[in-house]
């Protein structure tokens, strides 16, 4: 059988070399993702094969950015209110997100405009009332670790964790990203 283990960050510090993913607090079996560059973030059944559910995480003066691990694309925050995958780019302030606790999960708020916040709807990640939703579970997240670094090279085949059936319960499978261990 196939595993990972994932960890939940719930502190506002993130590792520049580790692999996470995001989980929905309303759906937890789901992770956002997207469908092709430019593409919506969406929510995504967890599928250790699809690059596109896959994320760095880079500081910023107290922002950060959440750029996908395998190619040049990062979140933004649209000015149709939904959140879609642009180029990096070094200048672009939509990308840079604060991760506010509440709990142990997040609200994703664009850093420039405050008053927004990500927000689940239906399967897309679009931005609503930051203030409004502020302890909604459509608008938390889990911001996740998995055991995979960027040193593991941009190849996901060999980067699962084998564990025999006596420890698969103790161990959470990529398929359920429940927390394992509170980082």
């Amino acid at each position: 059988a196939v595993m990972i283990t994932l960890q939940v960050c719930a502190q506002q510090r993130f590792d520049q070399r580790r692999i996470y993913q995001i989980v929905s607090v309303l759906h937890p079996d789901k992770v956002l993702g997207f469908d092709g560059t430019g593409g919506q973030v969406i929510l995504k059944s967890v599928d250790k094969a699809d690059k596109n559910q896959f994320w760095t995480i880079s500081e910023l003066s107290g922002s950060f950015r959440f750029s996908n691990a395998y190619s040049g694309v990062s979140m933004r925050a649209d000015d149709t209110a939904s959140a879609r995958m642009t180029e990096t780019n070094g200048s672009d302030e939509m990308q840079l997100w604060l991760a506010n606790r509440v709990g142990e999960s997040v609200q994703l708020v664009p850093s420039n405009h405050a008053k927004w916040a990500a927000a689940v709807q239906g399967s897309k990640v679009v931005m609503t009332d930051a203030a409004k939703t502020a302890d909604s579970a459509a608008a938390l997240f889990r911001i996740v670790a998995t055991h995979l670094t960027l040193d593991d090279g941009l190849n996901l085949s060999g980067r699962t964790k084998r564990v025999s059936p006596k420890t698969r319960n103790r161990d959470t499978p990529l398929s359920r990203p429940t927390p394992t261990r509170m980082l």
